[in-house]
């Protein structure tokens, strides 16, 4: 499928551009040399040939390339002397017709100066940039002629903060940065920026490069960006802005709470119950650890261990070190990771999308989420996206295609798992186990690169209904703008980058009362791991009180389920699903579309736990009373007080699903309520309350 005209620009294209120009920076064409034929030359970029043709054009009139009519298409230079002359009309017009793509453009060469400057500073080549810096603080307080103070002041300000910003690529020893800059900012209009808080940003970023921390660097010359050269203008009535402490500020987060004003979409907040699946290589050898402890004390506190411990999705990590590498030196004799793939490619040809799409369905879940590449790099959609090391690192069939096909068409919706921070299939020698394997990440434009156009890509061919990002961004990449333009094509999409996710069961206070998302296995592993069964998983009543829990909280519940290595779901985890399905499917009411209440729980006389929810109108009341016994066994009537639940006399309690009503009476410390033997099949009796109270 190609791009669509609208962001072909800005994906695929643009990935073309950028690989070819890796071919001629890294000398494969040199000046004077002719490029290939324009099929030859679309095989070894991995792109379509009309890309390829866009990326030759845009070089032509870059002045990088230089067509010779009949002859073919030579490289001349990349020296700035000979580029940047040319791009002078270039910027103008784009400047002009199309202001928020230079405003991308201008951030990201001004972001990678900055982090390429933290890393390359020296105390001799910081001497520019804090004289650039003094002349900044001198420039603020500059005195002027009568009548003309604000004009005047603005302009040294304007000359002197081109200085600083030159300085920087300076520092970064990179004349190109250095030549586009100048030219980005003389083409730009400049907002008023002669503030005391502008000038502690030029402070902090002076810092995070002196203290050479490139990440803080890019984020504090982002918004410095962002402040003094807005597009449109500078807002009416923009206060000033919050200075980033360099120590703490970070690459932008791929969340819908990066953006305030952007609302967590409808659906999501009314679905509540998500399914995330982990298939892949990994399944093949389907083994992890269990964890010492009982499993009752484990499963809340497995994840909270080293990173992966307990993960059999994390097998490949896992083979230079601990019981996973003796594992598969007994069983394996060591054999490559890679190996697995014969026997994952056989299970692949007799898989069932369809059988997936009919057991969530099943259990209840409204939305399902699908990996489409995890840590170890494999691709699970027939990407065009060449991969610089490994080709045929990919499925042979469009799991992530089929599966949404297959879920949607069962009235669920639909998302993405990527990782975007960790794949050590770009240098698995980084990788010496599992308690390094989130930090030994690829660094560097090119995979910044990769990861972005893999990201559109996936965006642009399945119109993913939510993104769920993994171990962070690459730092030279940018997140912020992957969101935008996925919203654009998406409005009512989701995104995360898991800072509202809590893992492994860990249930904490809803960051400022707004929605979130806890996500953790139904058993231990999000992988399939042979050796657990129903006791290393979580019951059907289990999950039902799981989800009260998260549901109450204004939260939603993504469980991962684990498919074994002939993609069929584990018993154990399936029947505690459909468990919990059939009891969506009678007091479902409860807990979908449903909005926190006043509180998110309160507790019986007795000690037991109590849930409240509420409609989205406001009218009804939802309360979950936890039964005596943990299977909700209890044959007799049960009289509970519930302490701060307070029903006023024309309040009328009844059952959720029979509608039988229940006699209540005032207590000493809240409502008496008389409930009758609770259901065998559930954990707690549900009752509805109208009017809310």
């Amino acid at each position: 499928m190609e791009p669509t005209q609208a962001t072909a620009g800005r994906s695929a294209s643009e990935w073309a551009l950028h690989q070819l120009l890796d071919l001629i920076q890294g000398g494969s064409l040199g000046p004077g040399d002719r490029l290939p034929p324009e099929r030859s030359l679309a095989t070894r970029l991995g792109v379509s040939r009309g890309m390829a043709r866009e990326a030759i054009s845009a070089l032509v009139t870059m002045g990088v390339l230089e067509s010779r009519h009949g002859a073919g298409v030579f490289v001349t230079s990349l020296e700035p002397a000979t580029v940047l002359p040319r791009l002078v009309p270039v910027v103008g017009i784009m400047a002009g017709k199309h202001p928020a793509d230079m405003a991308r453009l201008h951030a990201q060469i001004e972001e990678a100066a900055a982090a390429r400057a933290a890393a390359r500073a020296t105390p001799e080549s910081l001497a520019a940039l804090t004289q650039a810096l003094t002349a900044l603080r001198i420039a603020q307080h500059e005195p002027a002629p009568r009548g003309q103070r604000d004009r005047f002041k603005q302009t040294i300000w304007r000359l002197s903060d081109d200085r600083f910003h030159r300085a920087v690529a300076g520092i970064a020893d990179d004349p190109v940065a250095e030549g586009m800059i100048l030219l980005l900012r003389g083409s730009r209009e400049h907002a008023e920026c002669a503030s005391d808080d502008v000038l502690r940003l030029h402070e902090a970023l002076v810092r995070a490069i002196a203290d050479h921390e490139p990440d803080a660097a890019r984020h504090v010359a982002r918004t410095l960006v962002d402040l003094e050269l807005p597009v449109g203008g500078a807002p009416e009535g923009a206060g000033p802005p919050r200075t980033p402490h360099p120590r703490t500020a970070a690459p932008a987060a791929m969340a819908d709470g990066a953006d305030e004003d952007h609302a967590v979409a409808e659906w999501f907040r009314d679905a509540k119950l998500g399914l995330i699946v982990h298939w892949g290589i990994y399944s093949v050898p389907g083994w992890a650890p269990l964890p010492p402890d009982t499993p009752e004390g484990v499963r809340q506190s497995a994840a909270e261990e080293t990173p992966g411990r307990y993960f059999a999705e994390w097998y490949q990590a896992s083979l230079r070190e601990g019981p996973t590498a003796d594992h598969h030196e007994r069983e394996y004799q060591g054999r490559p990771y890679r190996s697995f793939r014969p026997a994952f490619e056989s299970a692949l040809h007799d898989w069932s999308p369809a059988s997936w799409a009919e057991d969530f369905a099943a259990c209840g879940a409204r939305y399902v989420v699908q990996v489409a590449k995890h840590h170890d790099g494999f691709l699970l959609w027939p990407s065009r996206v060449r991969h610089p090391h490994d080709e045929e690192w990919r499925a042979s069939r469009d799991v992530v295609g089929e599966l949404a096909t297959a879920v949607r068409a069962r009235g669920m919706r639909f998302g993405i798992f990527y990782s975007s921070g960790a794949d050590w299939s770009f240098d698995p020698r980084t990788v010496t186990g599992a308690s390094d394997a989130e930090t030994s990440r690829p660094t560097g434009t090119d995979y910044a690169r990769y990861v972005e156009a893999q990201w559109r890509e996936l965006i642009e061919t399945y119109r993913p209904d939510g993104l769920w990002n993994d171990t962070g961004y690459p730092a030279a990449g940018d997140a912020r703008q992957l969101i935008r333009d996925y919203r654009a094509l998406v409005p009512d999409g989701v995104a995360t980058e898991r800072f509202r996710t809590s893992e492994a069961g860990l249930v904490p206070a809803p960051p400022e009362g707004g929605p979130w998302e806890s996500v953790r296995p139904v058993g231990l592993s999000f992988g399939w791991n042979r050796r657990e069964t129903a006791e290393h998983t979580l019951s059907g009543p289990e999950l039902v009180l799981l989800l009260l829990d998260v549901v109450a909280r204004n939260g939603n519940l993504l469980l991962g389920v684990s498919p074994d290595d002939k993609g069929g779901l584990p018993p154990h985890q399936l029947a505690a699903l459909r468990y919990l399905g059939r009891w969506l499917s009678r007091f479902g009411e409860a807990v979908y579309a449903t909005r926190p209440w006043q509180r998110a729980t309160g507790t019986t006389s007795d000690g037991r736990t109590v849930w409240f929810t509420r409609d989205k109108p406001g009218d009804r009341l939802y309360v979950a009373v936890e039964s005596r016994t943990a299977g909700g066994a209890a044959d007799e009537e049960d009289e509970v007080e519930i302490a701060g639940l307070r029903l006023p006399p024309g309040a009328r309690p009844v059952l959720l699903g029979s509608g039988e009503p229940v006699a209540q009476r005032a207590g000493d410390r809240g409502s008496v309520l008389r409930l009758p033997a609770p259901p065998a099949d559930s954990p707690v009796t549900v009752l509805r309350v109208s009017p809310a109270v």
